[in-house]
């Protein structure tokens, strides 16, 4: 059990100018939610003033709407985005408010979901447009990363490796099977997250701890390397050494955040030589991804439910932390215990 955590009666959130609070229907853990759980120095890096709610993925229902809020009327179904924009930066007047340079995250710097009650800047607030279930649209969120990376780097017809196969890697991997790719190639060091890859649509998966993930995909590729790559894991050394099994002209989409430095070995022949096209995601694009993203789902265009292994009353949050560090588990998720 985490002592620096407790589950805790506080004061109902009131809304503000601009503010509206949601009854939280659904909840996910993100890994960022691990890190501040432990207490690593990253995750304390993130969190704002103590005490502190965390939790960012939700969906919920608008329950006080606060000054100066138009078009989200008291009962609506809603998601937050985790990006809160000041709307006022270059970003955010040039339709890159995801990437505001005053950015303020929801469930980071300001409290989050993980409670019966939120409080979310509307400027931050998705309203859902179909009757997705809360387990699906709680994941929206996430989901949208995914989508994000895979449009990235377009795979219709071409060979994508996704290494690392948490949430995001599995989302990925099933909005690219979806997207036409010809090859998807998962690679892992985790048996359980493997088998859901092949569920969510892989068509070869490579244990990383156990094959040399560079002479498997040259292998699969014959000899030329995949076409494109989205990099889910953040492992230092996976990143140091993807170069080096893309194609000449290949894409790379960086998703996972990086645990350490990262470098490349041979710059010239994996790099340089290559002409690749190198790029990062921070989040979904405001709301052109979440409305995107919904489609697919409620469409069952893509099926993420699969990736759901667990789901917990929030007053069993140690349990639901302990699922996800077992390694055994894919999207662990929490609901309310209304009126406890």
């Amino acid at each position: 059990m985490n002592t620096l955590v407790e589950y805790t009666r506080v004061p109902r959130p009131t809304a503000g100018v601009g503010q509206v609070v949601i009854r939280v229907e659904r909840a996910a853990i993100c890994g960022t939610d691990i890190l501040m759980y432990k207490w690593d120095p990253l995750g304390q890096q993130l969190v704002g003033d103590l005490p502190f709610i965390p939790g960012h993925e939700c969906c919920g229902k608008v329950v006080e709407i606060g000054t100066d809020v138009e078009g989200l009327p008291e009962g609506a179904r809603v998601c937050a985005e985790t990006h809160i924009p000041c709307g006022h930066c270059y970003q955010c007047t040039h339709k890159l408010q995801h990437l505001c340079q005053n950015l303020v995250l929801f469930g980071h710097q300001i409290d989050g979901c993980f409670a019966e009650y939120a409080m979310i800047p509307a400027s931050a607030v998705y309203q859902l447009s179909t009757d997705l279930s809360p387990e699906i649209a709680c994941l929206l969120e996430p989901f949208g990363v995914s989508l994000r990376a895979v449009e990235e780097v377009a795979p219709r017809g071409d060979t994508l490796a996704v290494t690392g196969c948490g949430p995001i890697g599995l989302f990925a991997i099933g909005i690219a099977r979806y997207m036409g790719a010809a090859k998807i190639i998962a690679s892992d060091i985790n048996p359980f997250r493997l088998n859901l890859a092949m569920t969510m649509g892989a068509d070869v998966v490579v244990d990383a701890g156990e094959t040399d993930l560079q002479e498997a995909i040259l292998s699969q590729t014959s000899g030329d390397g995949v076409g494109c790559i989205i990099e889910a894991s953040g492992v230092p050394s996976v990143i140091n050494n993807m170069f080096s099994y893309l194609r000449k002209g290949g894409f790379i989409v960086q998703v996972g955040n990086p645990k350490g430095p990262v470098q490349i070995t041979d710059v010239m022949p994996d790099l340089m030589h290559k002409e690749l096209t190198l790029k990062t995601v921070h989040g979904r694009r405001m709301f052109e991804t979440w409305e995107k993203s919904e489609a697919l789902l409620s469409q069952g265009k893509v099926d993420i439910t699969p990736v759901i292994t667990h789901c917990f009353p929030m007053k069993q949050f140690d349990e639901a932390f302990t699922a996800v560090l077992s390694g055994q588990a894919g999207k662990v998720q929490l609901i309310p215990s209304l009126g406890d």
